[in-house]
Formats: structure tokens, sequence, C-alpha cells
């Protein structure tokens, strides 16, 4: 099967990618960066560029689209690039999958739920976006769903992702480099905030089974992680594991913070035969064991 992911290059693009292509499929990249090294091609192209899109999904039977801008603090200094990629990006994908019959497996977020007051959050809760990058990742469904012609699609809405090679900008990293240099951790707000977070081989292969499972075609389905925590108990959990002497202090809360998640992945194990597996505290030690090493080849040291 030829399959094509966009945003190939990023944290789960690039884990997704490779573990299709261990698994025989045949895969080819689109990103607006291009990784120093991968199993598989890439083509560089912009989503906002139909041409671009039309051309890379030439031949392809299916698409993953997990391009998009996700960096919320970029989001909410950039709306307009943030919505012209999320959301015209998504309009053009559609486009070309209608064209060339190729079934569309959309990647949004549990972030569109925003703010309920119903737990847990089914697919069948309504969504409530409270921020600029999960308003347009809901717009992105509804142009999937109601796309002109009609396109072979699957959603599949992701908790917060992490693991070896998350990007700099996530809490869990953050939290885990200040604990390795024994430095103050800071959670905004009172802390009482709760997240689902997902280890990356957990939701890879959920994303394999909406693939291989007929069951997922024109189904939203929710991929979270398997427990909440608080965030003021994930620092101190990070700090724990890291055996550090990090301190962990309250900051001024942050704008549209969501107070908590509590989402069901009831339907994900029903259609799909998933569950995610890796405990938070497994999946902290595997990501802090790769930071580690990472530093330590990066730098020449490790830290204390």
């Amino acid at each position: 099967m030829e399959i094509l992911v966009t945003g190939s290059s990023g944290f789960i693009g690039s884990q997704l990618s490779q573990a299709l292509l261990d698994r025989g499929y045949n895969i080819t990249g689109f990103d607006s960066t291009l990784l120093p090294h991968s199993d598989y091609q890439t083509t560089k192209g912009d989503l906002r560029n139909y041409d671009d899109i039309d051309k890379a999904l030439q031949g392809k039977e299916v698409v993953y689209h997990l391009g998009a801008l996700a960096d919320l603090n970029v989001c909410r200094t950039e709306p307009l690039e943030t919505v012209q990629v999320n959301v015209l990006g998504t309009a053009n994908v559609a486009k070309a999958c209608r064209k060339h019959n190729a079934r569309l497996i959309y990647v949004s977020s549990c972030h569109v739920y925003g703010y309920q007051n119903h737990f847990p959050v089914t697919e069948d809760s309504a969504p409530n976006p409270s921020e600029i990058y999960s308003a347009t990742k809901l717009g992105g469904e509804k142009i999937v769903q109601n796309f002109p012609g009609g396109v072979r699609h699957t959603i599949l809405r992701y908790g917060t992702a992490y693991g070896p090679h998350m990007r700099p900008q996530l809490a869990i990293r953050i939290f885990l480099e200040k604990a390795m240099r024994n430095e103050n951790i800071t959670v905004y707000g009172p802390g009482t905030q709760t997240r689902q977070f997902i280890y990356i081989t957990d939701l890879v292969e959920g994303n394999i089974a909406a693939l291989e499972r007929p069951e997922a075609d024109g189904q939203i389905i929710n991929l979270p992680g398997p427990e909440g925590i608080s965030i003021l108990r994930l620092a101190k959990l990070c700090v724990e594991i890291a055996k550090s002497k990090s301190e962990v202090v309250l900051g001024p809360p942050r704008p549209s913070d969501i107070n908590l998640e509590f989402i069901s992945s009831e339907k994900a194990r029903f259609l799909l035969g998933w569950t995610p597996k890796t405990t938070l505290r497994e999946g902290l030690e595997k990501t802090l064991k790769w930071i580690q090493e990472s530093t330590f080849n990066f730098q020449g040291t490790s830290n204390p």
C-alpha cells in the first residue's frame, strides 16, 4: 500500500512513518522541512500550496494528515498563519484525496473538547474549543466530513503525546530537563489541571489500527492516554524519577487553560481493539533515559 504522511518530519509523524515502513507499507513523507536521515523518501512542500499536495499525492492510496502548526504559543502569536496551515492546508489535502480517490486519516486533537461539564468525554460530546489551535483542528474535521463529493475518511483525536524525540517546548520534556539540572520547575496556575498524556508508541499503534481496521471508516475516534494526572503531580513525579533536588513552584495561570481532562478511549477499544499500554511512570522513565542519552551524545557529557 502506498501511503503519504504529511508532517512526516515532526515528533509523531516521523515515528509513525518509520513504524508503517517497518510493517511493510511504502511510505512517502511530506513536510516543509526534511529530516537529515530517514529510511523513507520525503517530499518538501507547503500545505498551503495545493499543487504541492496534488503532486505528492499521485499514486497514493492513503494519506495520514498530521501536518499542522501545533505549538500553542506559536498559534497564539500567529493566528492567521495557524488558520492558513491548519484549515486551508486540510482543505487542500481533502481536495487532493477526492481527486485521487485516496483515503484520508485526519489527525485532530482531544483539545477540541475544551471546557466540558460531563465526564468522561466521548466522541459524542459537543466540541467546545478554547484555543485558536483547537478551533482550527475542529474546522479541519468539518472540512473532511463535508467536503463536496465526499472523501473516505477517519478522524483521530489525539491526546497529548510524549516520549523520545518529543519537542523541547512540551511540558514533560521541560520538567524532566529541569529536574536533570536540579532547577526549579514552574507549574502555571493552581497545578490541579489534569491531563492524559499518551506515550508515543501507544499512539502510533492506535494510528496503525485505524488504518488496518475497516470499522474505523467514517468514524471519529479518541486516542488519549491511559490515566489522568494533575500538572503539579506530574512535575513532582518527574523530580522523583530523575532523583532530583528540584523544587516545584507555582506561577501565574495561563489563558484558556482547561482544568479537567477526562477523555474516554472506550470507542477505540471497541472498534480498533486498542488500549494504551504504557503507564505514565514507565513512559517518563523511558523519556528521561532518551534525554540523558541525547545530552551525552550531543554535548559529550552527562547532566548530574
